[in-house]
């Protein structure tokens, strides 16, 4: 039942209550065509693919960023979105918020609820007032509809739990017995759209297959990692404890007491045997050839024994599927050969066919940029024919007029991924609920703007005040504008960025007393250089400017430790002074 889309649509919604509302989670639920929208009426059509990008450029991560953040201007533009103004803009964020409370107001009784009789009732009206369901004919509509069905019954039960006989609340919390009792219900399909219906496409795992029958089975990655699983020793009662016990405990006639969990190989074999003895015509079996890295994969002992039945050991050799001389089938390693297959297609396939072909569908997604997409594929196609890095499309994009040392020092490490981001303005993709710290580059730009706020107040004569009140604002600043990890570890990461500030300050004001001292002239003063011969001007901008006692210019630029070396690698402070 936990399987079923609008069930598990419905899970989603309750985990993301639980966790305060992370922006993945919630994401995903307002993208889920299940769920009605509350703005339906507005006359706005949902973007939930930008919703996604301009909730990670705003740092979104959850709570009290959705919020926060969302009301914060000057997004940065990709080259994946639609050409849209301001105002469509503004109104899609006014659209999500509003779809964000929306959410928020319908689990808040599922959240507070009291009882077993209130938690029931509040996904019942969750249900009614959230969700809509397909009225057709199709096998997955019958199949949601079974679903709903099942559940509300479910819920019917939930709600006449007696309070005095099971205790309220659970001791896992309500929420979590409730995921934990759904996962643990069956749904029966019936006849129509179920595994007897002729055609039909059963998938699953060997445990909730057993005891089913096919004309043709595919046993998917049976690699030697997977099958036998690799089971784990009980932490708390090892199996060398276990064969002790049994050891102490044996009774002549009797079994042991307790089973040891490396020795269940039977149990094994007898799911690798199930898809063989559960097939009517034929059976295929899945080996991956490598993982995701590109490491080789070896198939599954079991399978090479079952294969050397027929064949012989020569299937024990390093290159078993030559050495045993059975029928491999290959499958291409490219996900779009599928396309070109014999079998149908569905709608989304018949589109992604077009897009490689370069045509753009009629009548279907308007406001999709089909240009970007198939000059993508189209480049896609290149770099698969070993064309060079700059195919011609792209030789008409100028060359930046003005270059940064940051951009320089990009292009000296990888020119490609200068070619994306200063030229294209393709932006990575921000994923800012990944982090749980501060990284040292954020560190040295909170770094920066405490001292810049401390360097201006000095230029203008103020003095080497005290530095609290400007790592304050500059902690408050980024927070505002940033993903900060763990709240605990933040603090702790400001308050030494703080005491190393103020250690820097009183080692200032004690060179200050010192005759040959200089003075602050300027802080963050930004320069452009004109360039010569075809080159572009390049633009910088200095911590900090200190005047002598003879007029003579000091140039300061900072640079904080990342808190693992004992100094800042010097190739790199050689790279941005030069």
């Amino acid at each position: 039942l936990a399987s079923v889309p609008p069930v598990r649509v419905l899970l989603q919604m309750i985990e993301a209550s639980e966790e305060s509302f992370p922006r993945r989670k919630v994401i995903d639920v307002l993208s889920s065509p299940y769920r009605r929208q509350a703005g339906e009426g507005s006359g706005i059509a949902p973007r939930p693919d930008l919703w996604d990008v301009w909730s990670r450029q705003l740092m979104v991560v959850s709570g009290d960023d959705w919020e926060k953040r969302l009301s914060v201007s000057g997004l940065r533009r990709t080259g994946e979105e639609p050409e849209e103004g301001e105002g469509d803009r503004k109104a899609q964020l006014a659209l999500l918020q509003g779809e964000i409370r929306s959410l928020e107001a319908s689990l808040r009784p599922v959240r507070e609820a009291g009882g077993y009789r209130d938690l029931a009732r509040a996904i019942r009206s969750l249900l009614l007032a959230e969700f809509r369901m397909a009225t057709d004919d199709t096998r997955e509509a019958e199949r949601d509809r079974r679903a709903v069905s099942a559940l509300l019954a479910l819920l019917d039960d939930i709600e006449r739990i007696p309070e005095r006989v099971v205790p309220w609340p659970p001791a896992e919390g309500p929420l979590p017995w409730f995921r934990t009792l759904l996962s643990g219900q069956r749904l029966f399909l019936g006849e129509r759209g179920a595994m007897r219906t002729p055609g039909a496409v059963i998938a699953g795992d060997l445990f909730s297959l057993r005891g089913v029958t096919a004309d043709r089975i595919l046993f998917l990655s049976v690699n030697e990692d997977l099958v036998p699983a690799q089971i784990e020793e009980d932490p708390l009662l090892p199996d060398e404890d276990r064969a002790e016990l049994n050891r102490l405990s044996r009774q002549p006639g009797m079994p042991d007491a307790l089973s040891l969990r490396r020795g269940n190989a039977a149990e094994e074999k007898l799911l690798f045997s199930l898809p063989a003895a559960s097939s009517r015509e034929e059976v295929a079996y899945s080996v991956l050839r490598a993982d995701a890295d590109g490491t080789e994969r070896r198939p599954s002992r079991y399978l090479l024994l079952l294969i050397s039945q027929f064949v012989g050991p020569g299937v024990f050799s390093e290159d078993w599927a030559a050495g045993s001389g059975i029928s491999v089938l290959s499958l291409p390693r490219s996900p779009f050969t599928a396309l070109s297959g014999p079998g149908p297609l569905s709608l989304r396939e018949t589109e992604l066919r077009d897009w490689r072909e370069g045509l753009r569908p009629s009548g279907r997604a308007e406001g999709v940029p089909w240009h970007r997409i198939a000059g993508t594929l189209s480049a896609w196609a290149d770099r698969r024919a070993g064309n060079a890095l700059f195919p011609d499309p792209w030789r008409g994009i100028p060359v930046p007029r003005v270059a940064s040392a940051s951009a320089l020092e990009e292009l000296s490490k990888c020119p490609y991924r200068y070619f994306l981001r200063y030229m294209v303005k393709l932006l990575p993709a921000e994923e800012p609920e990944e982090g749980l710290s501060l990284n040292p580059q954020e560190m040295g730009t909170i770094l920066h703007d405490v001292l810049r706020r401390i360097g201006r107040d000095v230029a203008e004569g103020k003095g080497w005040g005290d530095p609290t009140v400007a790592s304050r604002r500059a902690f408050e600043r980024f927070a505002r504008e940033n993903p900060t990890g763990l709240p605990g570890l933040f603090r702790i990461q400001c308050r030494g960025i703080e005491t190393d500030v103020a250690d820097f300050v009183e080692w200032e004001r004690r060179r200050q007393e010192s005759p040959d001292a200089t003075r602050v002239e300027d802080v963050e003063r930004a320069f452009e250089t004109v360039g010569e011969k075809g080159l572009p001007s390049f633009r910088g901008r200095v911590d900090r400017v200190d005047r002598g006692p003879s007029g003579e210019a000091e140039i300061i630029d900072y640079k904080y430790r990342d808190g693992k070396n004992e100094k800042a690698p010097i190739d790199g402070i050689r790279n941005g002074l030069s």
